[in-house]
């Protein structure tokens, strides 16, 4: 079987709608940004008082966020919608991420958070 980068990964695709008049493409982020988003990731869980450190992989720093409490977690909202749109090159805009409600803002952070911690096994689960 032979590796073929056109499709070893989905693209990064995202509907806004209803909350926001835009659909788009993340643009596939540099490993160096999601180096970066780790980083400002690892960082805010600290500031919240999850238990990560210094040396805490993505797949702990990305466990710590979502076990953590949804009133935390609003409180870090600026600083994780930040992350994002600078991981995205702001594909989909502050402005636009802004718009949507919590839970949905969450959704979208979610779901990208997933398809950079492992393509693969997003991708073949949604193959069915």
């Amino acid at each position: 079987m032979a590796f073929t980068a056109a499709t070893a990964v989905s693209a990064l695709n995202y509907n806004l709608r209803p909350y926001a008049e835009i659909e788009g493409t993340v643009p596939e982020p540099s490993s160096k940004g999601i180096d970066t988003f780790f980083n400002r990731l690892r960082e805010m869980a600290k500031e919240a008082g999850a238990d990560v450190g210094d040396d805490a992989s993505e797949t702990e720093v990305a466990k710590a966020l979502t076990e953590t409490d949804e009133n935390v977690m609003s409180k870090m909202t600026d600083t994780m919608l930040t992350a994002t749109v600078e991981l995205t090159a702001g594909n989909p805009t502050r402005k636009q991420l802004d718009s949507l409600p919590f839970r949905v803002q969450h959704a979208f952070f979610n779901w990208l958070l997933g398809e950079l911690m492992d393509p693969i096994e997003r991708r073949s689960a949604t193959k069915t």
